[in-house]
């Protein structure tokens, strides 16, 4: 009996160690995985990855609706993780739930791999708020559209600033606007909730949409840098251009200064303490030289102009961007009582819901916008090289 074991031991084929075995190369035995979801278009490109328009499945159609976007996250080999701005995005629009806030209907991965790619699935949109602006297509918005477009932004930051959020990056092209014409704010990336007193980081805010509190070195921000940025929003859908610009931080100091007037210590009393730069960029000279020179210094004394500037939109329209572009944010205007002005109540009414249908066709609109930016960097680069 034992010799048998033994013989049958000795003619079996000895087995290879783990790290000699054939191994089948992951793509050889395996289908690439099936999404959910059909008919992917490209509709945007950013750092992370891609943005498609896709139909889903008859299982998601009863929750999702017929068309949804799908932002898509490639990890790459030198990534240190997945993008924090992604998990914050996550993380606080499973907080909020708005009829002006995008709708985050599920996050997936066809695979459980580090390298797989992952979707966040939203509500989809057909246009944003600075195609409408920049269209030709779009000839004129009339005072109704214009005043159920602000009235929709406030109503979805006061709701975001009541659960104690700040979004930290609105401006035209995160407002999303649907075929019915309901508003959608997006891009949660820069989002965070917040406690009175606390700093936070600089620099945030795109440049043109940006408070003076930040670009005076003010980190103990809160909710009024959002309402800034809705009444620049504000006044660019009156003008159809960017208000305020710059080249850069200094340059477009100058020109709000320009605008909103430079500001005084009377009106903003505790700015010297709050703000690293007050003294520099407002034009105060002090006996002590400072060893950080910041180039952003106010060259002369402006007084306030918002109100002439915007006369011919309306008395109570020049108002409301007054309160809204305060200089000073314990005098800026909150969202929530900004919803409650005069501007909203007289002449023509905000559109109501289900009757906001854009009169526009999207796809036109959106095309005509892309023509335009082509020929325009056709013409800067035909004059660089000239």
């Amino acid at each position: 009996m034992k010799y048998s074991t033994a013989l049958a031991a000795s003619t079996r084929t000895p087995r290879l160690p783990s790290r000699y075995e054939k191994r089948t190369p992951p793509s050889a035995g395996s289908k690439k995985p099936e999404l959910p979801w059909t008919d992917l278009v490209c509709v945007g490109k950013g750092t992370y990855g891609e943005v498609y328009r896709a139909r889903p499945d008859d299982a998601r159609r009863k929750t999702q609706g017929n068309v949804v976007a799908l932002k898509k996250f490639i990890q790459r080999d030198d990534d240190w993780g997945f993008p924090i701005t992604t998990l914050r995005e996550h993380k606080i629009l499973l907080k909020l739930r708005h009829a002006n806030l995008i709708r985050l209907h599920e996050v997936f991965s066809p695979a459980p791999s580090y390298k797989s790619p992952v979707f966040m699935v939203f509500e989809y949109a057909e246009l944003d708020l600075e195609i409408v602006i920049q269209s030709p297509v779009v000839r004129t918005i009339d005072e109704a559209r214009t005043k159920s477009i602000v009235q929709q932004i406030l109503e979805g930051v006061h709701y975001m600033h009541a659960n104690q959020v700040m979004h930290r990056d609105l401006k035209p092209s995160n407002c999303l606007i649907t075929r019915k014409g309901d508003v959608k704010i997006c891009d949660f990336g820069l989002a965070r909730s917040y406690k009175p007193g606390h700093a936070y980081t600089l620099p945030v805010v795109t440049l043109n949409y940006r408070p003076p509190e930040l670009l005076l070195g003010c980190r103990h921000y809160g909710p009024p840098i959002d309402v800034w940025s809705v009444g620049a929003i504000f006044a660019e859908l009156f003008k159809r251009e960017i208000v305020v610009t710059g080249r850069d931080e200094g340059d477009y100091l100058q020109k709000l200064y320009a605008l909103c007037g430079t500001p005084r210590e009377v009106d903003w009393p505790e700015a010297k303490k709050v703000c690293k730069h007050w003294r520099e960029a407002c034009g105060l000279r002090c006996d002590k030289i400072t060893t950080e020179p910041y180039a952003v210094a106010a060259s002369q004394p402006r007084r306030r102009r918002i109100l002439e500037t915007f006369a011919e939109k309306g008395a109570a329209a020049a108002k409301l961007l007054d309160r809204l572009l305060a200089v000073s944010p314990t005098q800026r205007v909150t969202a929530k009582h900004a919803l409650d002005d005069d501007f909203f109540w007289e002449g023509d009414p905000p559109l109501p819901a289900g009757n906001r249908s854009l009169p526009w066709d999207c796809d036109l609109v959106r095309a005509s916008r892309d023509d335009t930016q082509r020929s325009q960097a056709r013409a800067r680069q035909r004059k660089a090289a000239a």
